[in-house]
Formats: C-alpha cells, sequence, structure tokens
C-alpha cells in the first residue's frame, strides 16, 4: 500500500506540473502593459521576467541615384496638360478640348498682340508748297521749308510683312513772303513778311514690307517699305507784317493752329546687325485752319520730305 501511495502522489506532481506550464501568461495591469514572459509552479509561484518584450527593428536608409541631367540641345517638353477651350470657341464633340493646343489662350487663332514690335525714329527735311488763291495768307506767301522729327511704332502681323503704325513727331515750318498784296490788319495796311508754325502731330498707318518681314534683322538683303497714314497737328504760330504807311516798322500777329494731314511715303531699308537703317520720300497734304489773319488765314499746302531714320 506504502508504494501504491508514493506513486500516486508522484503522478499527481507531474499533472501539477504540466498544468501550470499550460496555463496563459500573466498580464500585468495597466491598458499599455504587454504580457510577460512567465511560468506557474505549483504553489502559486511565479517565475520569470517582467519586462515588457522590446522588438528591435533596424531601418537602413535607401539613397536614390540622381537624375541624370538632360543632353545638351535637347529641348525640354512639359507635361502635358488638359485642353481648354478658348473664348468664344466651343470645344468639339466628343472632345475634352479644342481640337489643338490653344495659341495664345485661344485655340481659335492669334488674338490681340500676336506680333513683334518695332520702333524707328526719324528725320524728315523738304519742301511746303502753299495751295489756293481764296487765301491771302497761301496767296502772299512763297515756297518754304518744312521739318520733322519723331518716332514710328509698328504693331507687326505674325509673318512680318505688315504693321499698323502710331506716329507721334515735331513739325516745324517756315515761309518768307513777297508782298504781293496789301492786307488789312487791325485797321491798318500791311505788307505779310513772313510766317513761322510750330506744332505737335499723331498719326495712325499702315506700313506693307515688299521683300521681307521687317521686323527681320541681321542680314544685308535689302527691303522696301510703302506706308501711308493720317492724323492731326496741334500748334502755335506767328505772321511778320511791315506797315505800309511805315516801311520800317514792324508788326506780328501771334495765333494757335490746327492742322490735318494725310501722307503715304516708300523707304528702301538695309539692316545692319540689330539696327535697320531707312531712308525715302514722303509726300503729304496738309490743311492749316488758323486766324493767323483774321481773314484767309486757312489754306492747303504740300509738303515733300527726305526721310532718313533708324529702326531698333
Amino acid at each position: 500500500m506504502r508504494d501504491i501511495r508514493h506513486w500516486l502522489a508522484g503522478a499527481a506532481l507531474l499533472a501539477g506540473t504540466a498544468g501550470a506550464t499550460a496555463q496563459p501568461p500573466t498580464r500585468l495591469p495597466g491598458p499599455l502593459a504587454e504580457p510577460p514572459i512567465a511560468a506557474a509552479l505549483p504553489g502559486g509561484t511565479v517565475v520569470g521576467s517582467m519586462r515588457n518584450p522590446v522588438a528591435t527593428v533596424s531601418v537602413m536608409a535607401v539613397e536614390e541615384p540622381p537624375s541624370a541631367p538632360p543632353a545638351a540641345g535637347a529641348p525640354i517638353v512639359p507635361a502635358p496638360g488638359p485642353l481648354v477651350p478658348g473664348p468664344g470657341c466651343p470645344a468639339p464633340a466628343g472632345a475634352p478640348g479644342c481640337a489643338a493646343p490653344p495659341l495664345n489662350g485661344n485655340c481659335c487663332g492669334p488674338v490681340g498682340a500676336h506680333g513683334p514690335i518695332g520702333q524707328e525714329v526719324y528725320v524728315r527735311v523738304g519742301a511746303t508748297i502753299p495751295l489756293g488763291q481764296d487765301s491771302a495768307l497761301a496767296r502772299n506767301i512763297n515756297v518754304g521749308c518744312a521739318a520733322q522729327i519723331g518716332g514710328r511704332s509698328q504693331f507687326f502681323d505674325p509673318a512680318g510683312d505688315a504693321a499698323w503704325a502710331v506716329d507721334v513727331h515735331l513739325h516745324y515750318t517756315y515761309n518768307n513772303a513777297g508782298g504781293r498784296d496789301i492786307v488789312t490788319f487791325r485797321g491798318e495796311p500791311v505788307i505779310i513778311r513772313d510766317l513761322h508754325r510750330t506744332a505737335v502731330g499723331v498719326g495712325f498707318g499702315r506700313d506693307m514690307f515688299l521683300s521681307a518681314p521687317g521686323f527681320v534683322a541681321g542680314t544685308f538683303d535689302a527691303n522696301f517699305r510703302l506706308g501711308w497714314d493720317v492724323g492731326g497737328r496741334w500748334g502755335t504760330g506767328h505772321v511778320n507784317l511791315t506797315p505800309l504807311l511805315e516801311p520800317d516798322g514792324y508788326r506780328r500777329h501771334h495765333d494757335v493752329f490746327g492742322q490735318s494731314f494725310a501722307g503715304v511715303m516708300g523707304t528702301m531699308e538695309m539692316p545692319i546687325g540689330a539696327y535697320t537703317a531707312l531712308g525715302g520720300l514722303r509726300v503729304e497734304w496738309d490743311y492749316t485752319f488758323s486766324d493767323l489773319l483774321h481773314k484767309g488765314g486757312s489754306f492747303h499746302e504740300i509738303n515733300t520730305f527726305l526721310v532718313m531714320g533708324v529702326r531698333y
């Protein structure tokens, strides 16, 4: 019997040890605590580490190879974007945008300032010829001299063969007189001695280039331009008079005047480096309306000019 009791006690001890090892690990209190590594032995004794297991992970930085620079001379192509229809140009059926990429923001074609802009400065000198026998002033003054200095801006079409032009200039004319008629000035008989006029003018016109685009420089090929413009001037002038009863006397009448004009011109142009030298002829019709004489102060005239200038 004693041997049987020893055998049963040993079997019970082995069974308790196996059950203790099969129990789940004891969880420490706290929301973030991880279960410790532990084993329960008979009698309630717990052995093992109470530290939370920590997983260690090594992260290795990987350097990406630098991108190769674009080859010399290779075009840089931007990423394609969506095609957006321009104003007044509906998108074609079945397509999200225009059939072709927009040009200047409008797929229907160029709009607004779509060509180069050129500038030139010039000097014009020539003769002024008074016309009309119904004007006392025109009848008594002789052929005189005229001069202009100014600048001209050209707004080219894309092809460069034509341009709208805006012209701003300073205009001066001088005519002496032969004293053919006796006129009355403030009740006194006088003879016209000479006429001086100075004015500021603005013109608007069109230039046409016959051989090549007008904005092209850097070659030695001559180009030819035909142009026209119309505009107006406003200025001041005076007429000098000699009193008939006082041969050594002097009278002057000063007044403002207005003038309208229309002109045509032709020039030959020679590109020289970044500049274009130009020279040619201009013919202009003017009408001066004034009270330089109380009667007969307005008249027509024709101006002919030699043109010299530089476009840049």
